[in-house]
């Protein structure tokens, strides 16, 4: 791969803010076109899907691939067409209503005709002793991705909201040996009730405290009311706190967001600002790859269509 730690050209038909699957997917299609294409990503490729241990649900790979063997191949696919991929560059400000975009990052300004947004989200974490530890060992933030994994184990999902509700029924057509720790003091009547429906033994009022094991996940630790102490042996813990899409420079920009923070778009991936465009896990539409890629597909075919029919300067070298 030849990362670039600054851009060798100003000018660009397109840039792409974000390298995970969906800022990937958008670069292959839009370079393909012939248009010229920066990919800016302030951190680490591949964004969440580079964590996943593995990917078994990928079409293609009937034996599953990592998640990070699959960024590569998606980064090698970008390069291929003709894509410039710029690391550590955080994006700082843009300027996205005019005809001609303007994209800041720390130490460079970039020129496009279109632009596509493809900043993902964070998950929301417990923030407890283990949790990052286990993460791809045990510790998952997407039962629809690793629910599969955990057939007929026992399993418990933390959270008190519809994602972890959502995530409990996805996860009890898997596993009938399930556990609903809502951690909040107060949880509500009527999602008790549903999750016991499922078949879930809800631990209302417990705390969970700790993530234990050695190579893996082997169980949790929770503290009651009382404040008693609790181990209890798991094979997965499901963390299902919600999301935070990273929007805030794509706001104040000028682009419409959901009251959750999600990038408005249409089935074309078209924001409210021509020759802007977003994809991916910012827009809310899905958490899965094989969706993330799909969306940044559209965006690469009309970011570069749009870009073609504008009438701007040609890049400069």
């Amino acid at each position: 791969m030849q990362l670039n730690f600054e851009a060798p050209m100003d000018r660009y038909d397109v840039v792409i803010i974000g390298g995970g699957p969906a800022g990937l997917a958008a670069a292959i299609y839009s370079s393909r076109a012939g248009v010229s294409t920066l990919l800016i990503e302030g951190n680490m490729l591949g964004g969440r899907a580079a964590y996943a241990r593995e990917v078994d649900n990928y079409p293609g790979f009937p034996e599953g691939i990592s998640g990070n063997e699959l960024v590569v191949r998606l980064v090698k696919h970008a390069e291929r067409f003709g894509t410039t991929i710029m690391v550590g560059q955080s994006v700082m400000e843009m300027e996205l209503c005019g005809k001609i975009k303007n994209v800041k990052t720390i130490s460079s300004e970039f020129k496009s005709k279109a632009v596509i947004i493809a900043t993902g989200l964070v998950q929301r974490k417990l923030g407890i002793p283990g949790e990052d530890r286990f993460v791809g060992r045990g510790v998952s933030y997407c039962a629809t991705c690793d629910g599969y994994f955990f057939r007929n184990k026992k399993v418990a999902v933390v959270g008190s909201d519809e994602d972890a509700l959502y995530d409990l029924k996805y996860l009890s057509s898997m596993t009938k040996d399930i556990l609903l720790i809502p951690n909040v003091p107060n949880f509500d009547r009527e999602k008790s009730e549903y999750a016991k429906n499922l078949g879930a033994e809800v631990l209302e009022g417990a705390r969970l405290v700790e993530v234990l094991g050695e190579n893996k996940l082997t169980g949790i630790k929770i503290k009651d009311e009382n404040g008693k102490e609790t181990v209890l042996k798991l094979d997965g813990l499901f963390v299902a706190l919600g999301f935070t899409p990273i929007s805030d420079i794509a706001r104040s920009a000028g682009l419409r967001t959901t009251r959750e923070g999600y990038i408005v778009v249409n089935e074309n991936m078209e924001t409210n600002l021509n020759g802007v465009y977003a994809a991916g896990d910012c827009t809310g539409r899905s958490h899965q790859i094989i969706v993330a890629v799909g969306q940044g597909a559209t965006a690469g075919i009309n970011a570069s269509d749009y870009a073609k029919n504008i009438d701007l300067l040609t890049p400069t070298q």
